[in-house]
């Protein structure tokens, strides 16, 4: 664990991670989850995000053991999934009415989808496979799930309606500031 969060953590922030059961994924979401984030993974197969979950559980109360500092104060940790395949869009969209019925906010998407180099071949789609789960998929997850997301052309999407910003977000010395 760091020395601190980059980015305030606690049990009311829910980060999602797309393909949290290993790897980078798993060390983001354990990360997160273990300074109290709400953690949600985000992945294909049940079984292996089950099990990515209860290693995680075992490595936290180790840590809580060690007394490794910046862990949450609570005894357990707030895990959940969700089971997406970023490579066809109908599951995304159904991973994303999914996390809608939870209620909930979306605070932080890690967009850990990644593939390594395959024949060209296409998805059910009708797209590249290399780009779908990458760019695609991500980017539809970030405008369903982010109801003010603010995007490429300064318009966000509200309640499925494209919306203008106020003219303060347009100011570019502000947008600068930040």
């Amino acid at each position: 664990m760091g020395s601190r969060a980059s980015f305030p953590v606690s049990e009311v922030r829910v980060i999602m991670v797309t393909d949290a059961n290993c790897g980078l994924g798993y060390q983001i979401a354990k990360s997160a989850e273990m300074m109290g984030a709400t953690v949600i993974l985000a992945c294909r197969s049940a079984d292996k995000a089950r099990a990515a979950m209860e290693k995680m559980h075992e490595e936290f109360k180790e840590e809580k053991t060690r007394g490794t500092p910046n862990l949450t104060e609570k005894s357990t940790l707030c895990l959940e999934f969700l089971k997406v395949d970023l490579g066809p869009f109908k599951s995304v969209a159904q991973f994303c009415e999914d996390f809608k019925k939870t209620g909930r906010l979306l605070h932080v998407l890690v967009c850990n989808a990644g593939i390594a180099p395959i024949p060209y071949m296409k998805s059910d789609d009708d797209l590249e496979m290399i780009l779908t789960p990458i760019h695609g998929a991500t980017c539809a997850i970030d405008l369903v799930v982010n109801p003010k997301h603010a995007g490429v052309f300064g318009l966000y999407w509200e309640d499925c309606k494209i919306k203008e910003p106020s003219r303060l977000s347009r100011d570019e010395e502000k947008q600068e500031a930040l």
